[in-house]
């Protein structure tokens, strides 16, 4: 009874631990991250390549493959950003990886619709599609 109080009590501290270090290899790959469109790059409207140099998918692609070698599992999400631009983002559980933002939030800060996963590797991200 009492190793189960324990793990009870320590496990906020897990989930804080887990958003700092998300959050910590998120703001140095953005350090290292220059947006240019697929236009611009590779005169074609849309290339998904797993780079720093690129759009919002590739700097999502490049955090999914990241995270992956931290022992996380990244969802890719497609959103529809609060000024109606078509968007992806990378997701561990709720905490959100987007290269329009400087840190990692939990999902519930950003203002966006929600629109699908591009890929599943985390089942708690399926709560989220399945609350809109």
């Amino acid at each position: 009874m009492r190793s189960l109080i324990l793990m009870l009590l320590l496990l906020p501290l897990a989930a804080t631990a887990s958003m700092r270090d998300l959050d910590r290899l998120h703001r140095q790959a953005m350090a290292q991250h220059t947006y240019i469109t697929d236009l611009e790059q590779y005169g074609v409207p849309e290339k998904w390549v797993a780079s720093l140099v690129g759009d919002c998918e590739d700097y999502a692609l490049y955090m999914q493959a990241l995270l992956r070698q931290h022992a996380y599992q990244a969802d890719l999400w497609v959103v529809r950003t609060e000024t109606n631009e078509l968007h992806v983002v990378a997701m561990v559980d709720d905490i959100v990886i987007d290269n329009r933002r400087q840190r990692a939030f939990p999902a519930r800060f950003f203002k966006y619709d929600w629109i699908a996963p591009v890929e599943y590797h985390n089942a708690k991200n399926r709560q989220l599609l399945a609350q809109n």
